[in-house]
C-alpha cells in the first residue's frame, strides 16, 4: 500500500497596508507607556526606600553641674531614621592611631594623664553592631572637680582627640562620621 496525499493547504497572507501598521503602533503604544511608567514608579520607590532607612551620626558635648562638681560627656546620636552598622573606628590621640587592642579608658589615659578609674565612665560599640535610630552612645563621661578642669578636659579633647567612624545603611550605602568636621 502506498501512500497518497490528496490535498494541499496554502496560506497566503494578505497584503498590508500603511493602515495596519499604524494600528499595531497605535495599539502598542499604550502598552510602552505602562512599561516606562511602571519602571520610572519602581525608580522612585527604591530611592524612597533607600531615603527612608538612611542613618546619620552626630555627637554633642554636654557639661553639666552635680554636687560640686562638673561632668563632661561626649556622645554620638543616631539622628537618622535608619540603623547604622558600624563597619570601622578609629581613634587618634595627637594625631596617633590608638591600638585597636588598647580599649578606650587606655585612650582617655592617654589623653588625661593622671585620670583616676573613679573620675570617667565610658560605652563601647562593637564593630558590626547596629545603631537604632534615635540611640545616643555616650562614648565617654568625666568627672571634673571644679569649672577649670571641665574647661582644660573639654579643650584636651577637642583639640587632640579625634574618633572617625565607617558605618553603612542597611541598603550598605557607606557614611562616614569624623569628630574634627562634627
Amino acid at each position: 500500500m502506498s501512500q497518497t496525499i490528496e490535498y494541499v493547504i496554502y496560506g497566503v497572507q494578505a497584503e498590508k497596508d500603511w493602515k495596519d501598521w499604524v494600528t499595531l503602533a497605535l495599539t502598542a503604544m499604550p502598552a510602552f507607556i505602562a512599561l516606562w511608567f511602571t519602571w520610572s514608579q519602581n525608580n522612585a520607590t527604591k530611592k524612597h526606600n533607600r531615603l527612608s532607612v538612611t542613618p546619620h551620626l552626630d555627637s554633642m558635648t554636654h557639661t553639666t553641674l552635680l554636687e560640686n562638681s562638673y561632668i563632661y560627656k561626649y556622645s554620638i546620636t543616631n539622628n537618622g531614621v535608619g540603623p547604622a552598622i558600624l563597619v570601622e573606628a578609629k581613634i587618634t590621640i595627637d594625631g596617633v592611631e590608638i591600638d585597636t587592642d588598647e580599649t578606650l579608658p587606655d585612650a582617655v589615659r592617654k589623653l588625661l594623664a593622671g585620670i583616676r578609674d573613679d573620675q570617667f565612665s565610658h560605652q563601647s560599640v562593637a564593630i558590626g553592631s547596629f545603631i537604632s535610630p534615635g540611640t545616643t552612645i555616650e562614648i565617654v563621661s568625666i568627672t571634673c572637680a571644679s569649672k577649670e578642669i571641665l574647661e582644660q578636659v573639654k579643650n584636651k579633647a577637642r583639640l587632640r582627640a579625634h574618633i572617625f567612624l565607617r558605618y553603612k545603611s542597611i541598603y550598605g550605602e557607606e557614611k562616614t562620621f569624623d569628630s574634627m568636621h562634627n
